[in-house]
């Protein structure tokens, strides 16, 4: 599966919670929650209509899938944005990573997405971020939940020192090849 996600999940300390806002009526919305929950083997749904252009910052207090409330953005990659998110039931922090709106339209990258959180689900190692769920809420955002790291990545600590010593590589290399 793609580190995308998982390497913006690790990246510096928590980002700053918003606090509690007004949403304009343009905002988006998820609710109200489809059936069902967890990762699934089915064909993804469509969306019900058209989705707005891609502005992560704008989905910050958003709900998916009635569950996942938005409250940070973490990253922006190629292929959507990382948020950090609290499961509104269990008041958990979990990571949310959201597919742009655009690739939906791509079956082939839909199923792709589909089957990284299928196959991320199924494997159990320290070394992986764990995917815990993934969905289409009802306006058409594509989602993979996983469990919220905190912590540097190594992309930042090598921008910020430059290089590590052997003494400090090493270990990290031997987490990277078990």
């Amino acid at each position: 599966p793609s580190r995308e996600g998982v390497r913006r999940g690790r990246a510096g300390p928590p980002a700053a919670v918003p606090g509690p806002r007004v949403r304009d009526a343009g905002e988006h919305r998820c609710d109200p929650p489809p059936t069902g929950s967890g990762v699934e083997s089915a064909a993804v749904p469509e969306p019900a209509h058209p989705l707005p252009a891609f502005e992560p910052l704008s989905l910050v207090g958003a709900t998916l899938d009635g569950r996942y409330e938005l409250v940070a953005h973490l990253a922006t990659g190629g292929m959507g944005a990382v948020f950090r998110a609290r499961h509104v039931h269990l008041r958990k922090d979990v990571a949310v990573k959201v597919l742009r709106p655009d690739l939906t339209s791509s079956a082939e990258i839909v199923e792709r997405f589909r089957r990284e959180a299928e196959i991320a689900s199924a494997l159990e190692h320290d070394n992986i971020v764990r995917v815990t769920d993934f969905g289409r809420c009802p306006e058409g955002y594509l989602f993979l939940v996983m469990e919220l790291l905190a912590g540097e990545s190594l992309f930042d600590r090598l921008r910020r020192e430059g290089f590590l010593p052997p003494e400090e590589a090493v270990p990290i290399l031997w987490q990277v090849c078990a």
